[in-house]
């Protein structure tokens, strides 16, 4: 018969340690994967809003002038109007 006076490397205590480590490095590594996600939503949504906003307002360097009151769209005041003069 083989007898050792050796202890087991995984002992009760040493697996009792390991398990707790493991589950600590886990919560952290989810904590730190769920808040990315967030900032990442939250970027792509204040992206995709000045998208919105660029997208409403004029690109074009023209001034207007809008008169009277009638069926047109005034791209200067959002309002309708009768006549549009460009400059």
């Amino acid at each position: 018969m083989f007898v050792s006076n050796c202890k087991p490397f995984f002992s009760n205590a040493n697996m009792k340690s390991s398990k707790i480590v493991f589950c600590c490095v886990v919560g952290v590594a989810s904590l730190c994967f769920i808040s990315i996600k967030n900032n990442k939503k939250s970027l792509c949504s204040e992206l995709a809003l000045s998208n919105i906003e660029a997208l409403a307002q004029n690109e074009d360097d023209k001034n207007y002038d809008c008169f009277g009151v009638g069926c047109l769209d005034c791209p200067a005041k959002q309002i309708k109007v009768a006549y549009i003069r460009e400059y």
